[in-house]
């Protein structure tokens, strides 16, 4: 299992034994669970990506299963499986990448955001429609700011907004864990 906000991964079945994730593929694979929703891409933060990555690396090495698209696949990917994840929001080109060893977008701003239910929105505006939602504290990586609407949350009041390179959209910098209205060393957009 791999935990969407840091990574964290936590072993639940050896992987001599068999576990149920798969229907038909059981005996013959190995599943990797991740935290989240496959509608909310919020959950697939750079830190699962890299975390599950070198999980599926390290696997592929030590049994010789080629790292490749044909050998690494989704649960929606087995034959005889009902399940939908990890959906249309997982950026497989990126993860492939990573577990091959490549690093094709290092992040250059790493900021932790604070709250529940934080929304992420197509625009800098409170009435921009919501992308997604981030469901605590999570890592993100700020491309880019720009000032927006203002908005007042714990008596902090901010116009400035983190334009959001994995979230695909715009939140609040009061929501983001920096005693900066403007974040520092982040371009203007």
């Amino acid at each position: 299992m791999v935990r969407s906000s840091d990574g964290q991964i936590t072993q639940m079945v050896a992987e001599k034994d068999t576990a149920w994730h798969a229907r038909s593929a059981n005996p013959y694979s190995i599943g990797i669970e991740h935290e989240g929703f496959i509608d909310q891409p919020s959950w697939f933060t750079d830190a699962m990506y890299r975390s599950s990555a070198a999980l599926t690396a390290n696997i592929a090495d030590r049994r010789g299963i080629p790292k490749d698209r044909n050998h690494i696949k989704g649960h929606s990917e087995m034959p005889g499986n009902d399940h939908t994840d990890p959906g249309p929001n997982w950026n497989w080109d990126y993860y492939m990448q990573l577990v091959n060893g490549g690093d094709p977008n290092p992040p250059q701003y790493n900021f932790t955001t604070w709250g529940n239910g934080v929304n992420v929105r197509s625009a800098p505006k409170l009435s921009a429609s919501v992308v997604t939602t981030l469901p605590g504290p999570t890592q993100v990586f700020v491309q880019c700011q720009v000032q927006g609407d203002t908005v007042t949350a714990n008596g902090y009041t901010n116009n400035w907004w983190a334009k959001l390179r994995d979230q695909g959209g715009y939140m609040t910098n009061i929501y983001i864990d920096d005693p900066n209205a403007k974040l520092p060393g982040v371009p203007d957009c």
